[in-house]
C-alpha cells in the first residue's frame, strides 16, 4: 500500500488516500472501485465530508476521474471487500491511518508549543527595545541601536548571523526569520533578549552587554 497522504478534506486537515490506492492494494479494477464508492447508499453531507473528486494522468497522460478519501470514506469503499488478503489490507490501512494522525496531532502540538514561544517572544522584544530606547543607547549609536542589538542577540542565541539563518531557511530579506525558527530557536532568541534588556536595565553599555553575553553564551542548539 501506498503511504498516506495529509489533505484538507471537508474542511479539516486529515490522513487520506485515493480511490487508485485502494484498487491497487485491494487488486481491484479502478472503475469497479468507483462505482462501488459512486453507488453507496451514503447522505450528501457524509459524501461531501469523506470523498473529493479528483483527476489523475493515466498512462497516455489523459485525465482520469478518482477520489481522494478520508478513513471513514476509506471505511465505508472497503466494507464489502471480502477474503483473507483484502482483511489483511483493511488492517494495513487502519494502522496506517491511526498512525498518520498521531503524527499529525503531533506536528500540531509543535506547532503550537511554537506559536506560543512566539508570543511569549514578542513581548520580551518589545522589553528590549523600550530599553534600548530609554538607554539611550539608540540615540548613542546614531539610530542604529535596534539594529545592533538585534544582530547581537541573534548571534549569540543562534550562533550565526542572521543572514545565515536566511540562507539555511531558504528564506528571501523580506521575510520574518522569526515566523520560521523552531521552538528551541525561539526559546533561545527570548532568553537572550530577556539578558540583554536586564543588563540595560542595570544601566550597562552595549560593549559591556555584548562582553557578558559572549561570556555566557548558551551551548549549540540541538538539531531538532
Amino acid at each position: 500500500m501506498k503511504q498516506l497522504t495529509i489533505c484538507t478534506l471537508g474542511g479539516v486537515e486529515q490522513p487520506t488516500c485515493t480511490s487508485l490506492d485502494v484498487a491497487d492494494s485491494f487488486e481491484k479494477r479502478h472503475k469497479d472501485v468507483l462505482r462501488a464508492i459512486n453507488t453507496l447508499p451514503l447522505s450528501e453531507d457524509f459524501r461531501r465530508r469523506n470523498y473529493a473528486p479528483a483527476t489523475y494522468l493515466d498512462r497516455q497522460g489523459k485525465p482520469r476521474p478518482m477520489f481522494v478519501m478520508t478513513q471513514d470514506g476509506f471505511s465505508m469503499a472497503v466494507m464489502g471487500f471480502s477474503g483473507e488478503k483484502a482483511t489483511a489490507f483493511k488492517e494495513a490501512y487502519i494502522t496506517a491511518f491511526r498512525t498518520t494522525w498521531n503524527e499529525l496531532e503531533a506536528m500540531r502540538e509543535a506547532e503550537r508549543q511554537r506559536q506560543a514561544a512566539r508570543r511569549i517572544g514578542i513581548a520580551s522584544r518589545r522589553t528590549l527595545t523600550d530599553e534600548i530606547r530609554d538607554s539611550g543607547e539608540n540615540e548613542r549609536m546614531h539610530g542604529h541601536g535596534y539594529s545592533t542589538f538585534s544582530r547581537m542577540v541573534h548571534r549569540i542565541a543562534l550562533g550565526e548571523g542572521l543572514n545565515d539563518t536566511r540562507r539555511r531557511l531558504g528564506l528571501g530579506r523580506k521575510d520574518n526569520v522569526r515566523d520560521h525558527l523552531t521552538e528551541p530557536e525561539l526559546k533561545r532568541l527570548d532568553a537572550v533578549e530577556k539578558a540583554a534588556a536586564g543588563l540595560l536595565a542595570f544601566g550597562l553599555p552595549y560593549d559591556r552587554i555584548k562582553v557578558i553575553l559572549e561570556g555566557n553564551a548558551l551551548p549549540p542548539a540541538e538539531a531538532s
